[in-house]
């Protein structure tokens, strides 16, 4: 576990991760965390492309509210809507679920890394942040907007595209104010 100024600090090579970290912080002024009113894209600015905001509807059911065109490239079609834990492998789908139930539960953030690997071979990594913003009203499902930023090629022909998205490794957690999971 990590806090807030220790994650920007080590995220100075890391532009989209810092300015979702950067805008977070703004939106959420004296709260735990901010709410989905105060959220304002134009302060992500060009990392927009390279962000996910999930709803936590249920645990087994993470929408995706809004893809980044970076996802486009990657699996070669439009993700906006479909649930994020199918885009797991059968075998992944469950620790998926407990990754994304520890985030709303405590809230918390945190900071992880994948590798993509296309049917062709080239490797991608990725390493990310996904930091929790609160419902419009009392009740309803929190959201988590996520950052990632990527080496190696992301681009590719159209048959190099991915049908699954791997789920995290190497997560530490962002103690945001409440503690984090262990």
């Amino acid at each position: 576990m990590i806090t807030l100024g220790d994650c920007a600090a080590s995220l100075q090579d890391a532009p989209n991760r810092l300015a979702l970290l950067q805008a977070w912080i703004g939106w959420r002024g004296d709260g735990l965390f901010p709410m989905v009113d105060a959220v304002k894209p134009e302060d992500i600015g060009s990392a927009l492309s390279c962000m996910m905001v999930l709803e936590a509807k249920a645990r087994d059911k993470i929408m995706i509210r809004l893809a980044g065109t970076q996802f486009h490239q990657i699996l070669g079609r439009e993700i906006t809507g479909e649930n994020f834990v199918d885009l797991a492998a059968p075998h992944q789908r469950e620790t998926r679920m407990e990754h994304y139930s520890n985030y709303v539960s405590y809230p918390c953030g945190a900071k992880w890394s994948a590798d993509i690997v296309k049917s062709n071979g080239n490797h991608t990594s990725v390493q990310g942040i996904v930091l929790p913003v609160g419902p419009r009203e009392p009740g309803n499902s929190m959201r988590m907007y996520a950052a990632m930023d990527f080496t190696n090629d992301t681009k590719g022909s159209r048959d190099e595209t991915l049908s699954m998205i791997p789920p995290a490794r190497d997560i530490t957690y962002l103690d945001i104010g409440c503690g984090a999971p262990e």
